[in-house]
């Protein structure tokens, strides 16, 4: 595995946006106010989003020469899927947070879901409905639970 160029450039990215979601997960300082009327269930959407590009990342890292959802790339989804399972774990020990089964499926749906989308030019728009769709229902369902 060589570390040239563009791979050294995905692990400082990766290790920046894993450093900012430790930050942004385990904080109360993000989650302890309403900053607008909907955002509990934006900042719960937002989790398909963090891990998606959490994959992403991983996935340049592991395996810069193929695109997303090809072959080997199941592994990157696995680790940003696990990453997000051990924050969720970390949350249920913190005064203000949770942990939540419906942020590890949405979670899920955005750390598999990502590079599904992207892997199949000819489907994307209809994959990124389909994840979108799955996103704002686990959102909802973690919102009004």
């Amino acid at each position: 595995m060589s570390w040239s160029g563009g791979r050294f450039l995905g692990l400082v990215l990766l290790l920046l946006w894993s450093g900012a979601i430790w930050w942004g997960l385990t904080t109360t300082r993000v989650s302890d106010t309403v900053w607008f009327p909907g955002s509990g269930l934006v900042f719960n959407l937002g989790h398909a989003v963090l891990f998606g590009v959490e994959a992403l990342l991983l996935g340049w890292v592991l395996h810069p020469e193929e695109r997303p959802g090809h072959g080997r790339w199941l592994l990157a989804s696995t680790l940003a899927w696990l990453y997000s399972a051990g924050l969720e774990g970390r949350q249920g020990f913190l005064d203000g947070r949770e942990a939540s089964l419906a942020d590890l499926l949405t979670n899920a749906i955005g750390a598999f879901g990502v590079p599904w989308m992207l892997a199949d030019r000819t489907t994307r728009a209809r994959r990124a409905v389909w994840v979108g769709l799955g996103a704002l229902g686990s959102a909802l369902l973690d919102t009004l639970t």
